[in-house]
């Protein structure tokens, strides 16, 4: 994935890193000049840009050479409601503009604030909000990449292997499991990721580079996607698994990029009948391993997107995140059972640590479960620091976040849906919202 300059955070506000503006009130983070708008009001979009502002552009690969086209992507719900006959929400348009920064996002906030309007109305966008992935965790202390000073990966290299648990029931079932994340480590290099070897893991995405931005140093959520993987193949060996790549290096991504990657993946699990997809569907789980601050009145796009999934049968696990703190984050709270709104499909995950709650984990009524996640080993590049680094991988680390407690939790749900033929919100209703199961107080039930 591109990385995106920036200066350094300045005051709150101000665009800061990689063309991330951070809202002073709220503490949701957004791309600058990006929106999120239903594919039916794109002219209405295009005749209220005043004079200064357009559609940014970008150059890819026609028929007859290399064309400019307008920078739009589309989150294409219509193919998977047709795929299933079903009704789909309208398809969401990711926008980028092109102008001066500074009336860019002066636009793009009253256009957020349903300051835009033509004569059928206002017209609705939302920002795309930034989320990032809780590469910074550990048993003491996590925090947002963008308001902290550290910037190194706390991977550690494991010298012991970890073995599979032996399979369960029907390891042939239909069951399939995405990652959203930082991409899958080359596999073609047999020293990488020895667990995930021979298995059914694949990515349609490049192999994630462990130093992309080149600076010798191992990027901040390098092998996070690989290392999540490893702990679902511990627990269900050979599950098909997709990794999709979501995140720039530093482990942020946003609304556009990940729901996108989930429906283009999803549009790849299509058959040629509907009740074989659908079958598939309802057995299929999506991992989001990152978190972050949305406000209120920003999330519609994102929630009807991960409803709609709840409505194909496919069960999202999200990572409650790594902020000790008992503030709602999403997309993890969309599934918040204590609300009416609250996702059924959508589970939140918190960590658990040695001796109980992680020291690290965010917590409180939106939590549905909780897993270990302290100082787990699992699947890693063989990788070794430049110039004397203190680290040599050698196809293993130890990790703890609530990032790795999803990948506990999707194992677990795969293993019971092999050992009980039960589908993905079966699962979820029984190990996870049955009364009287193993809780811990604001972090949901136990599962392991």
């Amino acid at each position: 994935m591109t990385d995106v300059a920036g200066d350094a955070a300045g005051e709150a506000g101000a665009p800061g890193p990689w063309n991330v503006v951070v809202n002073e009130g709220t503490g949701e983070a957004y791309r600058l000049g990006q929106l999120l708008i239903d594919i039916d009001d794109r002219d209405r979009l295009v005749d209220a840009l005043p004079d200064g502002i357009t559609i940014a552009t970008k150059t890819v690969e026609g028929d007859e050479g290399p064309e400019e086209v307008e920078n739009i992507d589309e989150i294409d719900y219509a193919a998977l409601g047709a795929a299933l006959e079903v009704e789909a929400p309208p398809n969401t348009l990711v926008v980028r503009l092109a102008g001066d920064p500074a009336v860019v996002d002066e636009f793009l906030r009253a256009a957020v604030a349903g300051e835009i309007e033509d004569d059928a109305g206002v017209i609705r966008v939302e920002h795309n909000t930034v989320f990032m992935a809780d590469a910074q965790a550990s048993p003491v202390w996590a925090s947002p990449v963008w308001a902290s000073g550290r910037t190194t990966n706390i991977a550690l290299p494991a010298d012991r292997a970890v073995t599979p648990q032996p399979s369960v029931g029907d390891g042939d079932s239909p069951s399939v499991v995405i990652i959203l994340d930082s991409g899958l480590a080359d596999l073609d290099d047999p020293m990488n990721a020895p667990l995930l070897q021979g298995g059914n893991v694949q990515t349609p995405d490049p192999p994630e580079d462990p130093d992309e931005n080149g600076d010798l140093v191992l990027d901040p959520v390098a092998g996070h996607g690989t290392f999540i993987a490893g702990l679902v193949e511990l627990a269900t060996p050979g599950v098909p698994m997709f990794v999709r790549d979501v995140m720039e290096f530093r482990g942020d991504t946003d609304v556009g990029t990940f729901m996108h990657a989930a429906v283009e993946q999803l549009i790849g699990l299509v058959g040629p009948e509907v009740g074989e997809t659908r079958e598939r569907f309802e057995r299929t789980v999506i991992g989001m391993s990152f978190s972050g601050p949305m406000s209120a009145d920003e999330k519609r796009f994102t929630y009807e997107g991960l409803r709609f999934f709840g409505e194909l049968g496919i069960v999202v696990v999200a990572a409650a995140g790594n902020d000790s703190t008992c503030d709602r984050m999403y997309p993890a709270a969309f599934g918040d059972p204590s609300r009416p709104s609250g996702l059924e499909n959508v589970v939140s995950v918190g960590a658990l640590g040695r001796c109980g709650p992680a020291a690290f984990t965010n917590h409180g009524p939106w939590v549905r479960a909780c897993a270990e996640g302290e100082m787990l080993t699992s699947s890693f590049f063989s990788y070794d620091e430049p110039h004397g680094g203190f680290r040599q991988f050698n196809g293993w680390a130890q990790w703890s976040g609530t990032s790795f407690s999803v990948g506990v939790v999707m194992g677990a749900f795969v293993r019971e849906m092999w050992a009980t033929g039960e589908t993905a919100v079966e699962v979820v209703r029984r190990l996870v919202d049955q009364p009287g199961l193993p809780s811990v107080h604001n972090l949901g039930t136990i599962v392991s």
